[in-house]
This record gives C-alpha cells, sequence and structure tokens, in this order.
C-alpha cells in the first residue's frame, strides 16, 4: 500500500467535513474561507520588503508574516479567497480564539501591505455593496500565482479549546469558571497525548501536494470530476465547541484532522506505523431518546420499508436537528433534490414519524444539541479514560480509532462511558 500516489485531480473541488468557524459580526461566502492565525511558524517566514524599526512596526511584521503564511498554505491546497472584516465591531472579543495579533489595528494594515508588495490579489469589499460573484460584505484576499513561495515548517495553534458560539453561530467571549477550567485542562491533555504519536494516512486514493493531503470522496462533482477532500495533517489537535450559548448544549470535539477523511477511507490510518480499528456507538442519538421515553428500539432504526437505509439515517438526523417541520422537510428536500423532491420529503418525514412513535415528540424539536451534549460528554469520558491505560485514541464525535491490538481496552471503555453519562 502506497503512502500517498498520485493520479488524483488535485485541482477538484472540497467537500468540507467538520466545524465551520464564524466570527461575531461577519457575513461569510460559502466557498471562501476565514482568516487564521492557527498556523504559527517554527523558524522565520521570509517576506522581501517588510522592516520594522520601532514596536509597533514589529508587531505589525509578525502579523503580516502570519497572515502570508495562512495564505501560502491555503494557495498549495485549494487557494480559496481569505475573507477578513475591515470594520473595526468585528475584532471585539475575539483575542481569546485568534490571539494577540487579531486586532482591527494590524489585520487590514497587514493585508495593505501584502498588496503593495504584490505578493497577494486583494478586493476590499465596501459598506452595503457585495463584491460581483460573492455572498457577503467581507474583504478578501489571497495568494498570487507567482508569489515565489518558499514554506517554512509551521505547526497548528488551536488557542482556545473550549470555544462557546451563540444562536447565530458566532463565538462569543465568556468568564472564566471551574468548570471552563476544567474542561480546558482536560483537552489540553488530550491534545499534548495527540502531538505525541504519529498518525498517517496511508491510502490509494490519496496524493500528497505541499502540506496536503488530497482525499477521493468516491463522488463527482458537477463536471463528473472525482470530488475530494483537503486534509491539512497540521490540525492534529481539538476542541471542545458548545452552541446557542449555553454548556449543556453541544461540546464535541473538533478540530482533528483525521476527523475531515472519508469514512470509507478511515480504515487507512496508522497510528505510530500500525494498523487501526474503529469503533463506534451505533445508532446512538435514536438509543438515548427511546431511553429518555424509557423504551427500547425495535430494529434497526434506519430501515424503514419502502425507503433507502442511508437517506433514512440522514433524514433522521436531520428530523432531530431542525426546529421546526418547515424546516426539516425543507431540509430533507435538498438532500433528496429533483422533481417531486418536496412531496418525497413530507412522505419520509412521515414516515419516519410512524416508525418512531415513542419518540415522535422529539422530532423537529432542535433536541440534537442535547444529544451531541451527550455523546460528547461520553467522548471525553472514552479518550481521557484511554489515555489513564497509555493508549491514545482518535475520536470522532461518537466513533474512535485506535491500534488495532487496543480494540478491547476500547469496547470496554466505551460500554462503561455509555454507562456512566446515561
Amino acid at each position: 500500500m502506497n503512502k500517498f500516489n498520485n493520479g488524483i485531480n488535485a485541482d477538484s473541488e472540497n467537500e468540507e467535513f467538520g466545524e465551520t468557524e464564524h466570527i461575531a459580526g461577519e457575513r461569510t461566502r460559502h466557498r471562501d474561507t476565514h482568516i487564521s492565525f492557527h498556523f504559527r511558524p517554527s523558524g522565520e517566514v521570509t517576506l522581501d520588503g517588510l522592516s520594522g524599526k520601532t514596536a509597533k512596526e514589529r508587531r505589525r511584521q509578525q502579523a503580516t508574516k502570519i497572515i502570508f503564511l495562512g495564505a501560502s498554505i491555503e494557495a498549495l491546497g485549494q487557494n480559496r479567497w481569505i475573507h477578513y472584516s475591515r470594520n473595526k465591531n468585528a475584532y471585539t472579543g475575539q483575542k481569546r480564539y485568534r490571539g494577540k495579533e487579531y486586532t482591527y489595528a494590524l489585520v487590514p494594515s497587514a493585508v495593505d501591505c501584502l498588496e503593495e508588495l504584490g505578493v497577494i490579489e486583494h478586493q476590499r469589499a465596501f459598506p452595503c455593496a457585495p463584491m460581483a460573484g460573492s455572498y457577503g460584505y467581507q474583504s478578501r484576499f489571497r495568494l498570487v500565482p507567482d508569489a515565489g513561495l518558499i514554506l517554512p515548517k509551521y505547526c497548528c495553534d488551536p488557542f482556545e479549546t473550549v470555544r462557546l458560539k451563540d444562536a447565530s453561530k458566532r463565538l462569543v467571549d465568556y468568564p472564566e469558571t471551574d468548570r471552563t477550567l476544567r474542561m480546558r485542562r482536560e483537552t489540553y491533555e488530550i491534545n499534548e497525548a495527540l502531538c505525541s504519536i504519529e498518525i498517517e494516512l496511508e491510502s490509494e486514493a490519496c496524493v500528497r501536494r505541499g502540506p496536503h493531503i488530497f482525499c477521493q470522496t468516491g463522488n463527482l462533482d458537477d463536471n463528473l470530476q472525482p470530488k475530494c477532500v483537503v486534509i491539512n495533517p497540521a490540525r492534529n489537535s481539538v476542541y471542545r465547541v458548545f452552541s446557542n450559548g449555553k454548556w449543556n448544549l453541544g461540546g464535541r470535539l473538533y478540530g482533528g484532522w483525521w476527523q475531515n477523511v472519508p469514512s470509507s477511507e478511515r480504515t487507512n490510518i496508522h497510528i505510530d506505523g500500525f494498523a487501526t480499528v474503529e469503533e463506534d456507538y451505533q445508532q446512538l442519538h435514536p438509543r438515548l431518546l427511546y431511553h429518555f421515553v424509557d423504551k427500547e428500539p425495535i430494529g434497526d432504526a434506519y430501515t424503514i420499508d419502502g425507503w433507502d437505509r442511508p437517506l433514512c439515517k440522514r433524514s433522521f438526523n436531520i428530523a432531530i436537528n431542525a426546529r421546526t417541520e418547515f424546516a426539516a422537510i425543507g431540509a430533507i428536500q435538498n438532500l433528496v433534490g429533483g422533481p417531486g423532491a418536496r412531496e418525497c420529503a413530507t412522505k419520509l418525514l412521515g414516515a419516519i414519524k410512524n416508525h418512531h412513535r415513542p419518540i415522535e415528540r422529539f422530532f423537529h424539536t432542535g433536541i440534537g444539541l442535547t444529544l451531541q451534549h451527550i455523546d460528547s460528554q461520553m467522548a471525553s469520558h472514552v479518550v481521557r479514560s484511554m489515555l489513564k491505560q497509555g493508549i491514545v485514541c482518535l475520536p470522532i464525535h461518537d466513533s474512535f480509532i485506535v491500534r488495532a491490538g487496543n480494540q478491547s481496552q476500547l469496547l470496554e471503555v466505551m460500554e462503561e462511558a455509555y454507562c456512566c453519562v446515561i
């Protein structure tokens, strides 16, 4: 099995997985990516034309180099536009998540500096005037094709490993408590263990290009070309994300690059050179809902006569995450697609409710975030309990990857976590 294999279309459209961040006050475009200060150079970033004599100039120089590094990494991947704000209000309360360089005084001037040096394409947005072809009001930039890129060694620093989002999915600040301090300490211990192992993806369907791995998803894009997910192995740390401004909603571990690997390729993940196995809590959310009503599910939760099982599974999850029946039908309609999709979605939602009458009252109530909080507690228990045995496992929400020789220990700990949390 080759570690990386040439022959994949590296320019194929990327299909993103996992967590997406939003900054307070921003409207973002679907295919742009947000400006990131999470990539930190291990050595010096070479950028001709920069000089910093005063302390203020040196701070801007440092911010400019970090932004240039982020644009360089993106250029070797998908080379999407990178959006940022020229609105002072967008930087309020973001130091926790972005670091000391993410300020209104530094970011716009650093981007302007890169434009003056001729290393980026830059499109400025103006108030109430979205740019042609875009979906928002953010300024954006990307590396020019002939920037003469020499990428230094770098690492990924998540900064804040306990993150809180409001109802609009924007990161917001919060006061420290014993609980947040404990969660941050626990996540730090997990990340320390993750950084101590070597995680590789050895697959014929993957190709290494610069710092990225391009992995085929098995699907085709609109041009009938293989879709790829673009993975950056430097993202080997995790963080917890809570939702709607509440500590009892969400809380899952995000950020690890292995979470973005298509499920069909996860068997090709190796830890320290050893083959791995993945174990999951099968049909966990349906099981939890039936537990709430003190009943047991009958048969397979996602097998409904006359319907495709994968479609039923995705539609079930839509139904418990949607806040209204109208929203649930609309999302299932988009999933089905094609003529008659609305009627099909309505019938499918009705079939799912009929199949799950004991838990019908939970559908389109938004209870999904509550279930995610429960499975996040179980995941934290599993990962930390495995660490106590000297075993590092890779969390993927309700499933876990370990070296094949540690499978029995993982199954025992997963059962223990379920009993402890439930």
